[in-house]
């Protein structure tokens, strides 16, 4: 089941089809990261009985976008009847095959302590502390052999940048690593990447 709508640009299809356990996408904005993200950790929730799935974001603002934008999905889609469980509050979604999907914030990172994880999107990665990666969400993961997708604009030259470096690094052969920029949304008109150009300061628009 894919969400209503949503069909991936060639650009897209080349990190939701690798085999990477560990994916890093450095892009731009309103390259269409969050969408494709979405899809990912959908198809591992639908696809495999059981698991046990998770979104980290920032803050609650944005995990609680993340939420929303699955479950106006879905229902468009005509998803909830594959759905057994939702809590809004909590912002999980529990599945028919007992799957979930649970949208968490790395604001107080020490609360994501849980249970194995066996498929997690980290949102805006280089805006979270690399603590929260390393003391508790790489090892929720160990035991479960579990999956990692990284989508992010870039924050300097952070943990993120290096996990991104690790991508390219054959050394490191579950680590994979991409970088589209926000142009490469053909929704995004190219005029406004322009104005943005020569209205921002170089290393925002650079950045960002």
């Amino acid at each position: 089941m894919k969400i209503q709508g949503f069909k991936p640009r060639p650009c897209q299809k080349e990190f939701l089809l690798s085999p990477a356990r560990f994916k890093v996408i450095s892009a731009g904005r309103r390259f269409g990261k969050t969408i494709a993200a979405l899809n990912w950790i959908l198809e591992g929730a639908l696809n495999h009985r059981g698991w046990n799935c998770m979104w980290v974001a920032p803050t609650y603002r944005q995990s609680r976008y993340a939420f929303k934008r699955l479950m106006s999905a879905l229902r468009l889609s005509g998803g909830m009847s594959i759905i057994s469980r939702v809590s809004e509050s909590d912002m999980v979604i529990e599945f028919i095959n007992h799957s979930l999907i649970s949208f968490r914030t790395a604001e107080n990172y020490d609360n994501l302590r849980a249970e194995g994880i066996n498929r997690l999107v980290i949102d805006e990665a280089a805006r979270i502390p690399k603590a929260a990666w390393e003391e508790v969400l790489r090892p929720a993961i160990s035991d479960t052999g579990g999956d990692v997708m990284f989508i992010s604009t870039p924050k300097g030259r952070n943990w993120f940048y290096h996990l991104w470096l690790m991508g390219k690094n054959p050394e490191y052969p579950d680590y994979q690593s991409w970088r589209f920029p926000t142009s490469d949304n053909p929704k995004v008109k190219e005029q406004d990447i322009e104005l943005a150009r020569k209205t921002l300061p170089e290393n925002v628009f650079r950045q960002e």
